[in-house]
């Protein structure tokens, strides 16, 4: 899978938005296919959305940590795509951390992805 910040850097007080792809590029299907997020601190989960016509994304949030419903299958060279957006409150290089596991995988994959938010000069 794979994470981006599709801007960077980003304003103060300006939403970003990460994109998440899962994609299975296997020869068997994966099943239990589970994302988990977390928010660095001095940032807020704004929304979630997920595939081509942007429909609201089945996620839990509870404080700094996301929680998606899970994907039951995810068929060979299939993907799915999550855009998750944020918001900071203070400036600084922020992370946001993405874990992934299914049914297939031992031990769970971890991607992160840094943005510097920067204070407007006025």
């Amino acid at each position: 899978f794979d994470v981006t910040a599709l801007d960077n850097p980003v304003p103060v007080g300006r939403e970003v938005t990460y994109e998440i792809k899962v994609m299975n590029r296997g020869t068997g299907a994966c099943q239990n296919v589970q994302l988990a997020a977390v928010l660095a601190e001095g940032t807020e989960f704004v929304g979630a959305t997920t595939g081509a016509t942007n429909q609201a994304a089945a996620v839990r949030a509870q404080g700094q940590q996301l929680v998606f419903e899970p994907i039951a299958t995810l068929g060979v060279r299939n993907e799915q795509v999550y855009r998750v957006r944020v918001k900071a409150s203070a400036p600084g290089e922020l992370r946001f951390r993405v874990q992934l596991t299914c049914d297939q995988l031992r031990t769970p994959l971890v991607k992160e992805e840094s943005t510097n938010f920067y204070a407007e000069q006025r």
